[in-house]
C-alpha cells in the first residue's frame, strides 16, 4: 500500500477533481478495439461449498470481446476448495496463510493486468452478459469507475431485493454519512491507473476498506459511469465477514465519517437519513425485504 495514503486520505476534500482524460486505461488502445480485459480477483479461505458456483459465473462470462483473468489468492484452505481450483482457470496468486482478506484484496488488485479490476467473494455470482455489459458502457463512456446494479440474495440465491447504481450526485460527505458502502464491490469496476492513483486500499481498517476507498473516489470526484442492469448477485448467508459488525466495524465507520463526513454531528445525521430515504424510495424490492426483517 503507498506509503503517503494516510496523508492523501486527510487531503481529499482539497484536491482538485480528476480530468477523465487523467484517469483513461493503461490499455488506452483497447478502448477502440472489441476485446476488453477484466480481471476478478476472489480471496478465498474454505471456500468449497460456493465457490464452483462462483467460478462457471465468471466462466460464462467469456465471449467475443470479452477477456477475463481470475486471480485467485487462497489463504490456506483445508477444505475441498484447493482441489476444486486446480481444476478452474484461474491464475493463484500467493498470499500468507496469515494475510486477511484486505491484504488479499491488494495483492490481487496490485497484480492485476486488466483494464478494468472488480472483487467477487468466492460466495457471490456474476449474471450472464455481466461483463458484456460493462463492457459496452465501457467503450463508451471511458470513465475509470463504473458502478453496476447489483442483487442482495439468502444462502440459496433467493432474491433480497436489488440496488440501483448510485446517483450522480452522490458526495463523499453524504456516502461516509449512510454508514456502509452502498457502491457495492462486486458491483463497482475500476481501473488500474485509478487504484494505484488513489494509492490502493486503506490495510489499517479492517473491515470497511472498500468503503473507505469508494468513499475516497467521491471526494476526488472520480467520474463515474451508471450501469442500470443487474451484472451480480451478494449472497448474505450470514457468515459473510463483511457482516461482522463488531467494535472494529465501528471503529471503521467512525473514522470514515470523520474523514469524510460533515463536521457537524446534526449534518451528518441529517445526510445519512435523507441518503437512507433515497435508497428506500429508489430500490423498492430491497425496501420491502428490509422492512419485513
Amino acid at each position: 500500500m503507498n506509503s503517503n495514503l494516510k496523508q492523501n486520505t486527510v487531503s481529499t476534500v482539497l484536491t482538485p477533481p480528476m480530468s477523465e482524460t487523467s484517469l483513461q486505461s493503461d490499455h488506452s488502445t483497447a478502448l477502440g478495439t472489441q476485446t476488453v480485459k477484466f480481471t476478478i480477483v476472489t480471496p478465498t479461505l474454505n471456500a468449497a461449498k460456493y465457490l464452483p458456483e462462483c467460478l462457471k459465473s465468471i466462466e460464462q462470462q467469456r465471449c467475443q470481446g470479452i477477456e477475463i483473468e481470475h486471480l485467485i489468492l487462497d489463504g490456506g484452505s483445508t477444505d475441498e476448495t484447493l482441489d476444486i481450483l486446480d481444476s478452474a482457470s484461474v491464475v493463484r496468486v500467493p498470499r500468507g496463510k496469515n494475510d486477511g482478506v484486505i491484504r488479499a484484496m491488494c495483492l490481487g488488485y496490485e497484480a492485476a493486468s486488466g483494464d478494468l479490476i472488480s472483487f467477487l467473494g468466492a460466495d457471490d455470482v456474476l449474471l450472464p452478459g455481466a461483463l458484456t455489459a460493462v463492457a459496452e458502457t465501457w467503450r463508451r463512456e471511458q470513465r475509470s469507475l463504473v458502478l453496476c446494479r447489483s442483487r442482495w440474495t439468502d444462502g440459496s440465491l433467493n432474491s433480497l431485493g436489488e440496488l440501483a447504481p448510485a446517483p450522480r450526485w452522490l458526495t463523499a460527505s453524504i456516502h461516509a454519512s449512510l454508514g456502509w458502502n452502498y457502491l457495492g464491490a462486486a458491483n463497482t469496476f475500476i481501473t488500474p491507473s485509478l487504484y494505484r492513483e488513489l494509492g490502493g486500499f486503506d490495510e489499517t481498517l479492517r473491515r470497511s476498506e472498500d468503503y473507505e476507498f469508494f468513499t475516497r473516489c467521491l471526494a476526488r470526484q472520480v467520474p463515474f459511469s451508471r450501469v442500470n442492469q443487474t451484472v451480480c448477485l451478494f449472497r448474505r448467508h450470514g457468515d459473510n465477514a463483511s457482516l461482522q459488525h463488531d467494535e472494529t466495524y465501528a471503529a471503521d465507520l467512525a473514522r470514515i465519517c470523520r474523514d469524510y463526513g460533515p463536521s457537524s454531528q446534526s449534518l451528518a445525521k441529517f445526510y445519512g437519513n435523507a441518503f437512507r430515504a433515497w435508497i428506500y424510495l429508489r430500490n423498492p424490492s430491497w425496501s420491502a425485504h428490509q422492512l419485513r426483517r
